[in-house]
């Protein structure tokens, strides 16, 4: 009983490892230019910085383990960025004394 489980599982988990693939390549095909992935590399930091603000502490806060997360996503947002503008890619130079 436990191997047919485990097939089970195998198959839901190959499934959603192809539908993110295919979602994936699917966000590839969109044509965005450099100075667009910039901007949204900054909304998404901004986003994010505002969701820990409000979420990270006091009455709303949510749990531990999500904030965290989210911190860690925040960083791979900020790392991502400060990459493309220390490569000068886009308009990420100018946009650095916007970011602080």
């Amino acid at each position: 009983m436990s191997h047919r489980f485990d097939s089970a599982t195998d198959l839901v988990a190959q499934a959603q490892r192809q539908r993110l693939a295919q979602m994936r390549q699917t966000a590839r095909a969109v044509p965005l230019s450099a100075p667009e992935l910039v901007a949204g590399l900054l909304k998404q930091i901004e986003s994010k910085c505002w969701w820990i603000d409000k979420f990270g502490h006091g009455r709303n806060a949510r749990p531990a383990h999500e904030v965290e997360q989210q911190r860690h996503n925040l960083a791979v947002l900020v790392q991502a960025h400060d990459l493309i503008r220390d490569q000068g890619v886009g308009d990420g130079r100018k946009t650095q004394s916007r970011q602080g």
